[in-house]
């Protein structure tokens, strides 16, 4: 068996250290161990190597850090390398003995929410840029937590201090992540650090007049991130307590991750420490751990994720006000998706959602002209596409991709900014605009012509004809790469505008990374409001989860793929070259679909049943979201509203006729924020006229609607 010293070697040389060589660190021992043994003669340490585990290393750092003329030999010698030589040997071990921590599941993974971020002041030594100040009760802010030097900490632990309305309920148990999020000076949410293996402590220790701490972590599962994570958007910690409310909240393991995955992605200088959070994470917190005390192992929109990801069409419905729209966000969130978004209506169709005819101005006075214009669905799942294309896509050819792009719109947004004249071989002058509504789209405009605007190319085709293996010499070329039997009139002034970008001399660096393929999840509001039939089409084959992707889908085309001119991206994929051919459309693998709608509005029953089985249903009752949603009320308030609408809606199932379909959801609740918390405003504004119509045309309405108003009023 390789020998303790070796093996640090070999961890050394495979990259085990950064800023100092191995060469380094091992003499830096050598001199510790000389030293040491003048130092402690009564107890000869031999050397370092002889201690194999990092709990009892630990402890002998302690008493060595502690020995008189420390700091002096640690700054004689290399300027400070016997100290970090020692960290170093400490994190072998750590990392070696990291088995054991398997045998110590983390209960529960909890984030720490700052406080009142507005009343900062004050200046410290630390590097985050987050002050604090001393609060009532001697409480520091938690950015003297990562002063990780401070003399309260210990070389195996970091004590600090968390303040919280309410400990965790098993507060005597270890093992506890916490992500410390707060606020910045421009008021915006930042994930700043990370606690590991941390334990709340039974009883606050004092330190000094002017602190104590009620937290011990792991010192080497702590760090201050460099590049802080932005949460402005609540992607990481979403439906937690928002920044300036005091507390613990659980989040699971997926989300934990992430939240490391992403601190990965931003700060590569930390990249050792916060592997070794992730790989603390992940051997220490079950995947599937249980529930504890009423607490879900996962939330409502993870649980849900779980459902989309293997039936990638869901519809969420149920009573008005329980958070839907906001549920199907959260999704989004948990899955990392880019999200689409459109709410139905019943003037809504396939024109607006897949492709249709629009109007556009043809350059002649008082005369409007029709182009084929694609709809936001269809745009969505070309986005998704491209995205699903370059994720397969070498790093060398996603840099000359992105570095002919970038020279086109380059100079697409000069020859615009200039007002520049160009001049086909016929020696037409024209000019070139981009289209408001699509990028993709140059208007071309000719002087004294009234085909002013109604020539258009596409900058994806200018990009086409540069890619080419063999640029052309030559007008009619183009027709071979376009695949068309004869030239077109707009073959003239894509050969123009391809010579002059030749001309470009770029020698800006590019700076590109390796696309992942992305979810992308598109949400489709109030869906019950449309005519399905109306609205899809054809697309009713194409979004059965069978039948995601080009080899499942080949055949199928748009109504208006007859106007199709050029090669859409769909054409491409499935290799369809032949014009007469074009206007394929399919929907990629990596886009799912959800839909949201109220139940009284049009029930699930009543839609189309070729529609209903090719989505998955999932009702989301009042009581599912109520502690989400009404987050943002202070407590006492919270409750009194989660009583309130508890006691009201069991009244409304009691009424005949009535389900809980009608119940109030918890976003008429937080009105109560609008209204001072006053419950009989909340009543008389929002909630009697809405109950008076669901009682409409029912015996004795008045009488039932003051039960429900009794009920409303009921005390816990």
């Amino acid at each position: 068996m390789m020998d303790t010293k070796t093996a640090f070697e070999k961890w050394l040389y495979s990259g085990g250290t950064t800023s100092d060589s191995p060469s380094y660190i091992n003499h830096a021992i050598s001199v510790l161990d000389s030293w040491l043994n003048e130092k402690l003669p009564y107890n000869k340490i031999g050397s370092l190597f002889r201690f194999t585990d990092y709990d009892s290393y630990s402890r002998e750092l302690e008493r060595i850090r502690n020995l008189p003329d420390f700091d002096k030999v640690n700054k004689s010698d290399q300027n400070g390398r016997p100290k970090a030589a020692l960290n170093k040997y400490a994190e072998f071990l750590q990392q070696r003995n990291i088995a054991p921590y398997k045998f110590k599941q983390t209960s529960y993974i909890i984030a720490n929410i700052a406080w009142n971020s507005s009343g900062w002041k004050g200046v410290t030594d630390d590097k985050t840029n987050f002050k604090w100040t001393q609060i009532e009760g001697n409480i520091p802010h938690e950015s003297w937590n990562f002063d990780f030097e401070n003399h309260r900490n210990s070389f195996e632990n970091i004590y600090g201090f968390l303040q919280f309305t309410s400990a965790p309920k098993k507060s005597e148990e270890n093992n506890f992540f916490i992500v410390f999020r707060s606020k910045d000076k421009q008021g915006k949410n930042k994930i700043v650090g990370f606690y590991g293996d941390a334990e709340i402590l039974k009883e606050a220790k004092i330190i000094d007049n002017k602190s104590s701490v009620n937290i011990r972590a792991k010192r080497n599962l702590c760090i201050l991130l460099e590049n802080a994570i932005d949460d402005s958007d609540n992607v990481f910690l979403f439906g937690k307590q928002k920044v300036g409310q005091i507390g613990f909240n659980n989040i699971s393991k997926a989300n934990s991750l992430s939240i490391v995955s992403e601190a990965l992605k931003i700060n590569q200088n930390q990249i050792t420490e916060l592997n070794r959070i992730r790989n603390w994470i992940e051997s220490t917190i079950p995947s599937n751990y249980a529930e504890k005390e009423g607490e879900s192992e996962m939330s409502k929109a993870e649980e849900l994720a779980k459902l989309l990801k293997n039936t990638r069409n869901l519809i969420l419905h149920g009573a008005p006000g329980t958070g839907k729209t906001h549920l199907a966000r959260d999704i989004a969130k948990v899955m990392n998706a880019e999200v689409g978004f459109v709410q139905f209506h019943p003037s809504y169709d396939y024109t607006d959602f897949v492709e249709g005819l629009r109007p556009v101005n043809t350059g002649k006075t008082n005369q409007i002209g029709f182009n084929r214009k694609d709809g936001v669905f269809k745009k969505f799942c070309e986005t998704a596409l491209q995205n699903y294309l370059d994720s397969k896509k070498s790093f060398e050819q996603l840099k000359q991709e992105t570095s002919l792009k970038d020279k086109v719109n380059n100079f697409i947004d000069e020859s615009m900014e200039k007002k520049i004249t160009f001049k086909t071989v016929s020696n037409t002058e024209f000019f070139i605009e981009r289209d408001i509504e699509d990028d993709d789209i140059l208007l071309i405009s000719i002087p004294r012509n009234e085909i002013y605007n109604k020539i258009q190319l596409k900058v994806s085709s200018i990009i086409q004809i540069l890619s080419f293996k063999e640029v052309p010499k030559a007008v009619t070329e183009l027709k071979t790469i376009f695949n068309h039997k004869v030239s077109r009139q707009e073959d003239s002034y894509y050969f123009a505008l391809m010579q002059e970008i030749l001309k470009q001399n770029s020698k800006k660096e590019i700076n590109v990374e390796n696309i992942h393929q992305k979810p992308f999840i598109f949400i489709i509001d109030e869906i019950n409001r449309g005519e399905m039939s109306k609205i899809f089409g054809e697309l009713f084959f194409a979004i059965e989860p069978n039948y995601r992707g080009a080899e499942k889908c080949k055949d199928l085309r748009t109504q208006y793929a007859n106007l199709q001119i050029d090669q859409n991206l769909f054409d491409f994929v499935l290799g369809i070259k032949e014009k007469d051919n074009f206007g394929h459309f399919f929907i990629p693998e990596n886009v799912y679909i959800i839909g949201t709608m109220n139940d009284i509005d049009r029930n699930v029953e009543s839609m189309d049943f070729a529609f209903r089985r090719r989505f998955t249903f999932k009702e989301i009752m009042a009581k599912d979201t109520q502690e989400q949603i009404l987050a943002e009320l202070d407590d006492s308030i919270r409750d009194e509203a989660i009583n309130r609408m508890d006691s009201l809606n069991d009244a409304i199932s009691n009424i005949e006729g009535l389900s809980s379909a009608y119940h109030i959801g918890g976003a008429y609740f937080l009105k109560l924020k609008e209204l001072g918390n006053d419950f009989e405003l909340l009543w008389d504004y929002h909630l009697e006229g809405l109950l008076r119509e669901y009682l409409r045309g029912m015996e004795d309405s008045e009488s039932k609607l003051e039960d429900l108003k009794e009920a409303y009023n009921q005390e816990a």
